[in-house]
């Protein structure tokens, strides 16, 4: 979804402001399209994650996936407030947010500045093999391939995020658990 934001964002606002061009691999692509999607692409990601934390469903660490739409959610898992609750940060200013806020905001950031050199990628690619456009499904998009190379490229770098800095300790301590058995029982 983020991905989706920022390719139509930047698509709109190069479309009927853009000027400036960005790289001459895309010859179509300008800074402001690209500016005007990463400041809707924060923006979506700030109002979209602001509203869905207050959903228990989706604030809830589960360690199962709820396959029943209404299912009840157990959630006695003391990392949900850990994650979800407000702390104080200072960055320029003092504000007050949750791990998980930032966490989305910064994928947020990372998406729209640097997921979209994925699709130069894919630019520089057709450009090498003589072909104009990968297809003409999405208008604007350059087709399927583009949204997807941009969209696996920040998915990639999102789970090296959250498993090797955020939660590796966690994940660690979840292998362990899973290959010892609980060390604290008296068994």
């Amino acid at each position: 979804m983020v991905i989706a934001c920022n390719d139509c964002w930047a698509y709109f606002t190069g479309k009927y402001l853009g000027k400036t061009p960005l790289i001459k691999l895309s010859p179509n692509k300008t800074l402001e399209g690209f500016i005007g999607g990463g400041v809707a692409t924060f923006i979506m990601v700030f109002a979209f994650t602001s509203t869905i934390f207050h959903y228990r469903r989706f604030t809830c660490i589960n360690y199962r996936l709820n396959t029943l739409p209404f299912e009840p959610i157990e959630c006695s898992n003391i990392d949900s407030l850990e994650v979800f609750s407000d702390i104080d940060f200072e960055f320029i200013v003092k504000f007050k947010a949750s791990v998980a806020l930032i966490t989305c905001l910064g994928f947020g950031l990372f998406a729209s500045l640097v997921s979209p050199f994925a699709g130069f990628l894919a630019s520089g690619m057709k450009r090498a093999y003589k072909i104009k456009d990968f297809a003409t499904t999405l208008p604007g998009h350059g087709g399927f391939t583009d949204r997807f190379d941009c969209t696996i490229f920040a998915n990639l770098c999102m789970l090296v995020l959250l498993t090797q800095v955020l939660y590796r300790e966690y994940l660690a301590m979840d292998i362990l658990a899973a290959r010892f058995g609980d060390l604290n029982s008296s068994d």
